[in-house]
């Protein structure tokens, strides 16, 4: 399986190519080019550690409750509780690149240098938010796949919100979120019909048909993502002691950023498996 969620589109339109025009401009021997590649090299660095230490990639298994237990459950809403500073910065990041770009259409010089200036500022938050991540799930012992089955499931199939939200919702098409979402669960749902569910066989095998049955409607519907219309009844209740604190750690603004990450590592662990 190939993933489709590219790099540009989880940057937002125009991004990448302005960061590339950017590193031309200032030349790639500069401070900031040098200070940019370090700073991903951390990224990098620290998602191989978190990896190697939760050592979870082709392990995990949507349980047959479909929502994991409550200690699962508290470990996904501390990572996003670490993230709260993190999230913010990069929000406010975004705001402001968004609005550059939305004001640079008189062709100004001065104007352009300033998008350039806002990207330049983005890249590096970036990082920071994905390496301030990858430690927090390390932290908390919570592997990327149970966090990808968790993002999907909590933020769109329960609390309800747009697979394309963004700072820029417009330059993403409901079909290509779907599609980008449709690509990290089927995988993972698909593990269940492969080697049965991450929970004891004594549970009741009634949730397990419904995680089937999503697998294969979505392998019939890949611009879909799962339960579009809400969780089962019985699945949502056993969520809803941590409405409050999850609810407040979701920001439209972020969620680009979240598939980029998860999309990524959705393909290195498609092509392990």
């Amino acid at each position: 399986m190939r993933v489709k969620w590219s790099v540009k589109q989880g940057l937002g339109v125009g991004c990448a190519v302005l960061l590339v025009c950017l590193l031309a401009v200032v030349g790639g021997g500069t401070w900031y080019a040098v200070q940019l590649n370090k700073d991903y090299k951390a990224v990098d660095r620290s998602e191989q550690a978190m990896i190697t230490a939760t050592d979870s990639l082709g392990a995990f298994i949507p349980p047959r409750e479909i929502v994991p237990a409550p200690e699962r459950l508290e470990l996904f809403t501390a990572v996003r509780e670490d993230l709260t500073e993190w999230r913010a910065n990069l929000a406010r990041a975004s705001g402001n690149f968004a609005a550059e770009q939305a004001a640079g259409g008189n062709g100004s010089f001065r104007r352009f240098l300033r998008v350039l200036s806002s990207g330049s500022e983005l890249a590096p938050v970036y990082a920071d938010f994905w390496e301030a991540r990858n430690k927090a799930l390390q932290k908390r012992g919570l592997g990327p796949e149970e966090y990808i089955y968790l993002y999907c499931l909590v933020f769109y199939s329960w609390l309800g919100n747009e697979p394309r939200d963004a700072e820029i919702p417009e330059r993403i098409s409901a079909a290509e979120a779907g599609r980008a979402i449709n690509s990290l669960m089927v995988p993972l749902l698909g593990r269940v019909r492969e080697r049965g569910t991450g929970s004891p066989a004594t549970a009741a095998s009634a949730a397990t048909d419904i995680l089937v049955r999503e697998y294969h409607r979505l392998l019939e519907n890949p611009d879909s993502y799962p339960w579009p219309a809400g969780l089962p009844a019985t699945v949502a209740g056993s969520l809803e002691p941590f409405r409050s604190r999850l609810a407040v750690t979701y920001d439209p603004a972020v969620n680009p950023v979240e598939l980029m990450f998860n999309s990524i590592v959705a393909a290195r662990d498609t092509a392990t498996e």
